[in-house]
C-alpha cells in the first residue's frame, strides 16, 4: 500500500505584463503523483519572447524562494545534482531524478519577456501571474 508522505505543490510564475502579442504560459501535468526515488518532469511553455531568459525557483513553507537554475540551465551554487533543467523556447523542462521528501515545495518556472534587444534592459516586462500544478510525494 501506498502511503502519501508529501503533497508537492508546483508553481509557474510566468506572467507577462504590458506586452502587445499577448504572451502566455502553460504549466503540465495538471497533477501527479511521484514516488521516492522516482522521476518526475515539470513543464513549462512560454510564448515567444523568453528565449533563455528563464529561471527555477523552489520555495518551501515559510521560507524565501531559492534560485535553482537560470539562464535554463545553469546550475545555483547548491542545488542538488538530482535536479536538471533544459529546453528552449517554448518548452523548458526541470526534472528531479531520485525524488526525495525535501524535494516538496512550490516550484516557480520564471521568465523575461523581450519587445527588444536583450541589452536594452528597459525592454524587459515584469512576471507576476501564476498557475498551479500538485503532485505527491509517495512512499512505495
Amino acid at each position: 500500500m501506498m502511503m502519501l508522505l508529501t503533497p508537492l505543490l508546483t508553481t509557474l510564475l510566468l506572467g507577462l505584463q504590458g506586452s502587445d502579442a499577448n504572451p502566455s504560459v502553460t504549466q503540465s501535468p495538471v497533477s501527479k503523483s511521484v514516488g521516492v526515488g522516482q522521476t518526475v518532469s515539470l513543464s513549462c511553455t512560454a510564448s515567444t519572447g523568453v528565449d533563455d531568459d528563464l529561471s527555477w525557483y523552489l520555495q518551501k513553507p515559510e521560507q524565501p524562494p531559492k534560485l535553482l537554475f537560470y539562464k535554463i540551465s545553469s546550475r545555483q551554487s547548491g542545488t542538488p545534482s538530482r535536479f536538471s533543467s533544459s529546453g528552449s523556447e517554448p518548452e523548458f523542462t526541470l526534472t528531479i531524478s531520485g525524488v526525495q521528501t525535501e524535494d516538496a515545495g512550490d516550484y516557480y518556472c520564471m521568465g523575461a519577456y523581450t519587445s527588444g534587444s536583450h541589452s536594452d534592459l528597459s525592454s524587459y516586462k515584469n512576471l507576476l501571474q501564476s498557475d498551479h500544478i500538485q503532485f505527491a510525494v509517495l512512499q512505495l
